[in-house]
């Protein structure tokens, strides 16, 4: 029965956890993980924290990757920027699903990135702080027509909703189809290798530089 303040050299020296060490039952070892996730979270920030922890499953060394990484096969597809950003595809199916998404939404969503007039208003419209159609024509120097077919198409398509924000200002902002816009975008800075930084590259577990 060695001394409690003992445990972490041991663990050190055998090369294994606490939770190992001590027999823990799995239901509790994954308790107490989760908890200590939260408050290593707590304390770098849970943006942080969550690139930190992909960079070291997508490792599955322990250790924190050094550079962008990008891996991915039949079932599984795996994104990590050390500068911030990381991307999960699980299952075949959904990769599948995703090669057979709906013409007209794709050519949607690519005439929003390929016009101009279109990024303007999209650039100026946030998450957490309301615009309203006479800025948005102040800022972007638009005509009326051109600005009511822009959000009304952005609004169908679920892209943006018209709200009150944090401070009571009701107006234009991001809603939950703009995650998608997000996913294209990082995707294009993926094959961007000057923007991206992704010096490692591998398909089903095989590293190519």
């Amino acid at each position: 029965m060695p001394d409690i303040l003992l445990l972490p050299e041991l663990c050190d020296i055998l090369g294994t956890s606490a939770d190992a060490l001590l027999e823990m039952p799995i239901a509790l070892k994954n308790k107490n993980i989760v908890q200590d996730f939260c408050s290593y979270a707590r304390e770098r920030g849970r943006s942080a924290a969550l690139v930190d922890a992909a960079s070291r499953m997508f490792n599955d060394t322990g250790t924190i990757c050094d550079s962008g990484y990008v891996d991915f096969g039949c079932e599984y597809l795996r994104v990590y920027d050390k500068g911030g950003m990381s991307f999960t595809v699980d299952g075949k199916d959904i990769l599948t699903t995703c090669l057979e998404t709906d013409s007209d939404d794709v050519a949607y969503v690519l005439r929003i990135l390929l016009s101009e007039n279109l990024m303007s208003v999209l650039r100026l419209i946030s998450m957490d702080k309301a615009i309203t159609r006479e800025e948005i024509a102040e800022r972007t120097g638009l005509g009326e027509d051109a600005i009511n077919q822009i959000l009304t198409g952005l609004f169908k398509r679920g892209i943006i909703v018209f709200e009150k924000d944090a401070e009571g200002k009701r107006g234009y902002l991001q809603s939950e189809g703009m995650a998608g816009i997000y996913m294209i975008l990082a995707g294009c800075r993926v094959m961007n290798a000057a923007g991206g930084g992704y010096n490692r590259f591998s398909r089903t577990g095989t590293e190519l530089r």
